[in-house]
């Protein structure tokens, strides 16, 4: 059987205008379902252009030392760009990847 209803999680939150969403310069009110929906890339505001700095640094020197850098990854995506942890360990996996690869380039 089909519903037609909106599955709401736990992270959701229903809106009517971007600032009714808890955190709201990160995440912004979807015209469609009318749920609170983390924000794109652009415009980028000042704690996440900090975030791609410093993430970048770490993981740069975590890889210069011979480790992917994917446990630094969770912290730093949650604290500057507001990920829940599901969504920030499947960024932290990618990087893991990300540097395997540029290691075994090299």
């Amino acid at each position: 059987m089909v519903s037609n209803e909106t599955v709401i999680d736990e992270d959701s939150h229903p809106c009517n205008y971007s600032f009714d969403c808890p955190d709201y310069p990160h995440f912004e009110c979807s015209p469609q379902s009318h749920l609170c929906e983390h924000k794109g890339i652009f415009p980028i505001l000042g704690i996440e252009f900090l975030g791609v700095i410093v993430l970048t640094v770490v993981l740069a020197l975590s890889n210069m030392g011979g480790i992917g850098g994917g446990g630094v990854v969770v912290p730093f995506t949650m604290t500057f760009f507001l990920f829940t942890t599901k969504e920030a360990i499947a960024i932290s996996g990618f990087c893991i990847f990300c540097s395997a690869v540029v290691r075994y380039i090299y």
